[in-house]
């Protein structure tokens, strides 16, 4: 892996994507499909409608399956159970936090906010109220009770 360049280069900060970031997502997306298969649908990068603006978060988990017989949809209005954003090193926390408010407020029951150096997750429910889970703990989200050990993303 010799090529790659530092966090802080342009593209990164244009794109707010990092290496860690991507491995990371890559990691949650396999441990909840592996962990909850047909019940639950771990899509990343959809673009969702939240008060008729267009969000991605990094993962969006719905209830049930995917029919990939349906006709596709670029912008989706269908709201997910839970919102899941990532940090990379070029991203403001303030930002994400924000983020994470618009989604409640337009009806996501949960959040997470991911912060992979301090291998920590910030699962909230209700403005304000963040519930934090560190390095190998086993995260339980309140308002959904989807859980997931986080050895599985951070070991």
């Amino acid at each position: 892996m010799d090529a790659l360049l530092p966090a802080d280069s342009a593209a990164a900060l244009r794109h707010g994507r990092s290496w860690n970031q991507a491995s990371l997502k890559a990691r949650l997306a396999t441990a909840l499909q592996r962990k909850y298969g047909n019940d639950l649908s771990v899509l990343p990068n959809l673009t969702l409608s939240v008060n008729g603006q267009p969000m991605t978060p990094d993962l969006s988990l719905f209830m049930g399956t995917t029919d990939l017989a349906k006709p596709d949809i670029a912008l989706v209005a269908e709201l997910p159970l839970i919102a899941i954003v990532i940090l990379s090193s070029s991203q403001a926390l303030d930002a994400q936090v924000k983020m994470s408010q618009n989604y409640l407020l337009a009806g996501v029951r949960s959040c997470w906010l991911i912060e992979p150096t301090l291998r920590a997750v910030f699962v909230t429910g209700s403005l304000g109220v963040y519930e934090t889970f560190n390095n190998n703990e086993m995260l339980c989200d309140p308002a959904t009770g989807i859980e997931l050990e986080l050895g599985l993303l951070f070991g």
